[in-house]
């Protein structure tokens, strides 16, 4: 198969809340994705695909692969988001003065590849990078450090539902990191 491009632009809404449902912002903007897929492996897309070296030593060492070779089709996908976000008036951008609505730049790096079949299950890596910005925030929220938010999860997960997470760094509503580890079950329905 020959290399694909994806891309889409596209506007949404959306509806961003703590866990209590205490907080809440509504958001407005724009996103535009890339996703690049080369379908043969041994394509100079494949070669420079550097993120899934470690994935590819796993599949040789796991026995799923023969040679050490990453994959064109593991290329991370991109997603640029700028939205309008309001503001309900709660939450820890209100608890030092600002209620006010603003705009976020926010970006994500999605990542997914292979590294083993096991009993006839395969099993894949998932990493995913969220990056939040606030655009010009007032003096407040950036002596606070709530105009910046940065994110990484890490998965491990099997075609048949059982993963393990390991996330890391905070996101908007949140006071502090997250670094809550998880082992479970997903049911896709």
């Amino acid at each position: 198969m020959s290399t694909q491009f994806y891309w889409d632009f596209d506007f949404d809404a959306g509806f961003e809340s703590d866990q209590e449902f205490e907080s809440k912002n509504y958001t407005f903007g724009a996103h535009f994705a890339l996703e690049v897929k080369a379908w043969n492996d041994r394509s100079t897309l494949g070669m420079l695909n550097v993120l899934d070296y470690p994935a590819a030593l796993i599949r040789v060492l796991t026995g799923f692969d023969k040679e050490l070779r990453p994959r064109g089709s593991a290329i991370p996908t991109v997603l640029l988001r700028l939205d309008h976000v309001g503001t309900d008036g709660d939450g820890p951008r209100a608890m030092v003065g600002d209620k006010s609505s603003y705009l976020r730049f926010r970006s994500e790096i999605v990542y997914k590849s292979p590294i083993a079949q096991i009993g006839g299950k395969q099993y894949s890596v998932v990493a995913s990078y969220r990056s939040f910005h606030e655009v010009s925030p007032s003096r407040a929220v950036r002596r606070t450090g709530l105009d910046n938010y940065n994110y990484l999860a890490l998965v491990f997960e099997s075609n048949e539902g059982l993963f393990a997470s390991f996330p890391s760094g905070r996101q908007p509503f949140d006071e502090g990191n997250s670094d809550a580890y998880q082992l479970g079950w997903k049911v896709d329905f």
